[in-house]
């Protein structure tokens, strides 16, 4: 089972590259340092909008007081620590989708690392409504300092259509969730697995050039 399991993330790995290669000519980053989710969100199951876009500005960013070996966070542009019960808002992107920020901090991982997570009903343990185990992304870290490493802005796709609202509703506000983790390196060995119990928050609107007013997408050149 190991054999296959390692067969499997390997694969991850090989599709991880091909679908974050600049496939997209009209499409805005979501952090300065972090891989994102492109069109269709950070991985199966939702709506969300992202991708690769300039540079953007220089953010700087600090590591948390005691950080762990692992930690699940949130942020567009930095890593920000989640306790128990946090509430995390839902974004709504210029294309109708939504999704939430993911960000990690690490002290002990390689650079880039791949992705799987899942959003479980914190009491039956099922995947939510419009949600899937076992979605998929990629995450590149860069070191803040004292051991410290950090990727943000990872968008993970969740479900609604704000154009569509009958048959596409968003999870409603206060939807209490499990949002799992399971990160590995490009060999396909687990190196940590971690989880959270969440709350979703208000939706709010969501602009990509806010953070990257750079981006192709953000000028009337964007084709």
């Amino acid at each position: 089972m190991r054999f296959v399991g390692r067969l499997r993330s390997l694969s991850v790995w090989v599709a991880l590259l091909v679908a974050t290669s600049p496939l997209a000519a009209c499409s805005s980053a979501g952090s300065g340092h972090a891989g994102g989710g492109d069109e269709g969100g950070g991985g199966a199951g939702g709506h969300a909008e992202g991708g690769a876009g300039g540079q953007g500005p220089t953010v700087e960013c600090e590591a948390p007081p005691s950080p762990e070996v692992f930690e699940i966070g949130t942020g567009e542009a930095c890593f920000s620590r989640l306790e128990t019960g946090a509430v995390i808002d839902q974004m709504n992107g210029p294309q109708g989708g939504y999704h939430v920020w993911l960000a990690l901090g690490c002290t002990d991982c390689p650079p880039s690392l791949a992705l799987e997570y899942a959003m479980l009903d914190p009491v039956t343990g099922e995947p939510l409504p419009g949600t899937f185990p076992g979605s998929q992304t990629f995450a590149e870290l860069v070191a803040i300092g004292d051991g410290f490493a950090e990727a943000a802005g990872i968008q993970l796709g969740m479900p609604g259509l704000s154009w569509d609202p009958e048959n596409e509703p968003p999870l409603p506000e206060g939807t209490k969730l499990v949002l799992d983790v399971r990160a590995t390196n490009q060999a396909g060995e687990l190196l940590h697995e971690d989880a959270i119990e969440l709350e979703l928050g208000p939706i709010v609107p969501w602009d990509p050039c806010d953070l990257h007013p750079e981006g192709d997408c953000c000028s009337d050149e964007c084709i």
